[in-house]
């Protein structure tokens, strides 16, 4: 069977306050998450958008233009799903809420797979929390199912059932509910998965953001240059002394220098000589900040984003103590993330690092997979 995946991303976001499915998180839009799920496992993608928005608005929505179709929704979910499906060609669809970033293939497949045997397949995870009325009396939870998505359908059953439902002005907040209605009561359902939550408040796209870094990776870095004559003093590009200063074929800041190492060494991209080579006249001189911020940029258009940066400088002249703030801004800046992020602990060397400037550092990174 030829299987169309409707991928429902029409919402205007009144609850959140904004679209959330066009949202980035970690370099990637809400909606693209599950749309990559479901690629190497169907044969039609169809993305339904809000009724009159720009596609060119569409974030990396050209990543994906050889692969989806993309479909203007209606004012209702219900709307937006008889119009997707409407378009489809698949003998069998799955109609997906793209607000459930984190559905696992797990879940499309047991649904895909069921649907050789049913025509109709719903995931549903059991209710583990106590449920009361408003009067205070219990509810029996253990017979109740919280319904997710994507819901599996024979295309042709469900266009018979949202003709009929939008005949009639019908209302209902999911696919299976208009199968039943005005196809048949049986339903099959499979096990769901409690994280293929729905993104519905700020507060649940804070959670999403946490639980979609699923690699997280731990890189160091360390760099050290003789400190001479005749050179300014550069940290994070913060002149922090002037008549002596680092040797090197750029500014010589090593804290940069060790943070671009941990950062591509976390990664497994190179290293700082290959990315950066002494030999070439492109990087003689150059600030060691705009270094950071280039392979800072890189990283972010790979997925990586960082999780914190831990660094030491030993160092026995100038003091860095009136300079620190600045050059933890810097750095932050240079990465694009909060300063709280970032900890830089000078040292003074004890006598046994006389003449020159040593950083190492330690970064985290995550990606989502």
């Amino acid at each position: 069977m030829k299987t169309s995946a409707i991928l429902l991303a029409a919402g205007k976001g009144n609850r959140f306050g904004a679209p959330k499915q066009f949202i980035l998180v970690h370099g990637k839009p809400v909606y693209s998450y599950s749309l990559e799920k479901f690629m190497p496992l169907v044969d039609e993608m169809i993305l339904v958008i809000p009724k009159g928005y720009p596609v060119e608005k569409i974030p990396h929505l050209e990543k994906y233009l050889d692969r989806v179709r993309v479909v203007e929704g209606g004012e209702e979910r219900f709307q937006s799903s008889f119009k997707g499906i409407r378009e489809a060609s698949g003998d069998v669809v799955l109609i997906h809420d793209t607000a459930r970033a984190l559905v696992s293939r797990d879940v499309i497949v047991r649904v895909m797979k069921a649907l050789e045997e049913y025509r109709a397949v719903v995931p549903v995870v059991r209710v583990r929390d106590t449920l009361r009325k408003e009067n205070g009396e219990e509810v029996d939870r253990s017979r109740l199912f919280a319904v997710q998505t994507p819901q599996g359908f024979f295309r042709d059953d469900m266009l018979r059932a949202y003709e009929r439902a939008i005949e009639e002005g019908a209302f209902g907040t999911d696919d299976a509910y208009f199968y039943r209605k005005y196809v048949s009561p049986d339903i099959h359902f499979v096990e769901g998965d409690y994280r293929n939550f729905k993104i519905t408040y700020p507060e649940d796209m804070d959670m999403f953001s946490r639980l979609v870094l699923t690699d997280i990776r731990i890189g160091y870095g360390w760099d050290v240059h003789p400190v001479v004559e005749g050179r300014d003093f550069y940290i994070a590009g913060l002149k922090v002394a002037e008549g002596y200063g680092p040797q090197g074929h750029s500014d010589g800041d090593a804290l940069s220098h060790a943070l671009i190492d941990a950062m591509l060494g976390a990664t497994g991209i190179g290293n700082i000589g290959q990315l950066f080579p002494d030999s070439s006249d492109e990087w003689k001189g150059a600030s060691s900040i705009r270094m950071l911020e280039e392979v800072a940029s890189k990283l972010r258009d790979e997925g990586w984003v960082i999780l914190n940066v831990d660094a030491v400088i030993i160092l026995e002249k100038p003091r860095l103590g009136n300079h620190l703030s600045k050059i933890v801004d810097r750095i932050a800046r240079a990465l694009g993330v909060d300063s709280e992020r970032i900890s830089v602990k000078p040292k003074s060397g004890n006598k046994v690092r006389t003449g020159i400037f040593e950083a190492q550092v330690v970064v985290r990174m995550g990606r989502a997979v």
